[in-house]
């Protein structure tokens, strides 16, 4: 929803730490697999781009420097992943939380983003309700 703006560097930033996410309580889901694709289309990269093997802090560091939006639009998409398998797992919610306080969010923004992304995924189900009916 926000990744297409991002800078090559941002891009590659961003898709390292939704894999280091993806990966931080052992299991990856189909879910979660489909949504580091989605990501690709969204930043317009092709589905056969690798993701770079930087180290989290390197990661952070990239977004350190980027505005408080970017910073809150990136944590907002991570959060979203988080809750792709419907399994917001303690490995993922210690990544994010130390992610978000290395760029200085404040720990309640992870919690409102969580409330709106069950409300968003509510609603994608009822949509989906509504038009197969």
């Amino acid at each position: 929803m926000f990744l297409a703006n991002l800078t090559d560097e941002q891009k590659g930033a961003f898709l390292n730490l939704a894999q280091a996410l993806v990966s931080a309580d052992g299991v990856v889901s189909d879910d979660e697999t489909s949504m580091l694709e989605q990501y690709k289309q969204e930043m317009s990269l092709p589905a056969s781009t690798t993701i770079p093997h930087w180290g989290i802090d390197q990661c952070i560091e990239v977004f350190k420097i980027a505005s408080p939006m970017i910073k809150k639009q990136i944590v907002f998409e991570l959060v979203a992943l988080a809750c792709a398998d419907n399994n917001y797992a303690s490995e993922e919610r210690h990544l994010l939380e130390d992610a978000g306080t290395a760029l200085g969010l404040d720990v309640y923004f992870l919690g409102e983003c969580k409330a709106y992304v069950r409300e968003l995924t509510a609603l994608y189900e009822r949509i989906g309700k509504l038009v197969s009916e």
